[in-house]
């Protein structure tokens, strides 16, 4: 598991300048990766229950999504799919390990769950999850992996 420290050399030494100070170690190579910005245009937040019933508005395209506690701002789950539908409909209330573990710990009607369409989901679900480990220092709660 990568620590804060270690993403931060992963994304941009020179942006990060204070996190390579916790770093006790010694750089034996810089490298300069440069990747491309990405736009997306998240849906708006929807509430888990509501959304339980309403499965139709979910696009079928390839995508990321989100899942938080409606007032706070650390995610439970990031994740991307080929198929925003299907991954949502199994999180809400199918098969989906992750969804398993949410419905079971938390409270639904407190749950929002969002959605953005992309040709790249999983360089964007990379990128979201490198920012709530940024701005939180943990993954989210209920992720599987990084």
């Amino acid at each position: 598991m990568l620590n804060r420290t270690s993403w931060a050399l992963l994304i941009g030494i020179n942006k990060y300048p204070d996190l390579l100070m916790k770093n006790k170690g010694f750089i034996m190579e810089k490298d300069i990766i440069y990747l491309p910005s990405f736009e997306i245009e998240w849906d708006r937040w929807r509430v888990w229950n509501q959304l339980k019933d309403n499965l139709d508005i979910i696009p079928e395209e390839y995508g990321v999504y989100e899942v938080k506690r409606m007032y706070e701002e650390i995610r439970l789950d990031i994740g991307c799919t080929e198929k925003l539908k299907g991954r949502i409909t199994s999180l809400l209330k199918g098969t989906h390990s992750v969804g398993e573990k949410i419905r079971s710990k938390e409270n639904p009607s407190a749950l929002v769950i969002r959605w953005a369409i992309t040709d790249r989901p999983e360089a964007i679900e990379k990128a979201l999850m490198i920012r709530h480990l940024l701005k939180f220092d943990s993954i989210p709660i209920y992720c599987e992996k990084m």
